[in-house]
């Protein structure tokens, strides 16, 4: 486990420092490193959170820059939720993972984390040799787990693209081919990364701002298998054998800016104009009845009442176990 290290650039919260600290423990983990951190990492706050990983949260090392904390990785492996911006492309995994496990015999592997409000910089993202895009949900929607199996039309990318989606785990797959094309306005960072010829894959567990340990442990469990899949470490495969595929998928979103009334839970069937939920104004009365588009399944449903109009309300999957060709 020495070879594996964990960088959080520039934290803003002691407490976030001190959960870090405890992740690392719990998983077996020892190296963490931090990059111009904008808090006290050693108060209260932070051991209060580390619990039984003060000591490592106490063995923490401090880097000026972030070229100081990756000094001497061989892979740098990038997280990040962020919109991405144009960047040029190094390699294509798929062609760099069977050196994967030399490299991590012969040297050591970064695991990079952006800051908690802006996540990692241009700059930053160009260190990585690949991306994971892992969502805990916005808080406030209330999903279901699903990851996104980007499709583009090359076969290389495709395949290797299917496989990460498979080995993380979640038994839902979204065929995604609706990205953006223009590499200069890519919007998302699994689609940037793609967009460099590298495969990646954006994962959905959690939601409404929890951190439930189904969740938290299918995040952690899928990781894991990811990077086992690739090579690069021995630990347990959750990959999928029967895998179900939302084929066409749609986020509704709002006719109107009032007060959002959904009628429906994540993970249920609908059909053809089931009510998904209503739009009323602050005073209860009726704006817009909101219909399903077509059937399928609730992948998530948003359950905060104030909404502006365009901003989503519910998405909406038809779901097969037969591969879309």
């Amino acid at each position: 486990m020495d070879r594996f290290r964990f960088v959080l650039v520039e934290p803003k919260t002691s407490g976030n420092v001190g959960a870090s600290a405890r992740a690392l423990a719990n998983l077996g983990f020892r190296r963490l490193e931090l990059v111009a951190p904008a808090c006290e990492h050693r108060n209260q706050e932070a051991t209060r959170m580390a619990v039984d990983a003060v000591d490592v949260l106490l063995g923490a090392r401090v880097h000026a820059t972030l070229d100081e904390a990756l000094a001497g990785a061989s892979t740098v492996i990038g997280t990040s939720r962020r919109v991405g911006k144009q960047r040029q492309p190094h390699f294509r995994l798929d062609e760099m993972a069977p050196e994967l496990p030399r490299f991590a015999q012969a040297g050591e592997i970064a695991f990079l984390f952006g800051r908690e409000a802006d996540g990692l910089e241009h700059a930053e993202l160009d260190r990585c040799t690949h991306l994971a895009d892992m969502h805990c949900g916005d808080g406030n929607e209330s999903l279901r787990p699903y990851s996104y199996w980007q499709v583009t039309g090359d076969p290389a990318l495709d395949a290797a693209g299917k496989r990460l989606a498979l080995a993380f785990g979640l038994d839902h797959i979204v065929i995604d081919r609706e990205r953006p094309v223009d590499p200069s306005r890519t919007l998302y960072t699994s689609n940037t990364a793609v967009r460099r010829g590298k495969p990646a894959i954006t994962v959905e567990s959690g939601g409404m701002g929890l951190t439930d340990e189904p969740s938290v442990r299918a995040q952690e469990a899928g990781a894991f298998s990811v990077m086992a899949e690739l090579g690069m470490l021995d630990a347990p495969s959750v990959k999928v054998d029967k895998p179900l595929f939302v084929d066409r998928s749609l986020v509704v979103t709002s006719p109107a800016t009032g007060v959002w009334h959904p009628a429906v839970e994540k993970m249920q069937s609908v059909a053809t104009g089931t009510l998904l939920g209503r739009v009323s104004d602050p005073f209860g009365n009726l704006l817009h009845e909101v219909r399903a588009p077509f059937a399928g399944e609730v992948l998530y449903v948003v359950g905060t009442p104030p909404v502006s109009e365009g901003e989503p309300l519910a998405f909406v999957g038809h779901v097969t176990d037969v591969e879309p060709k």
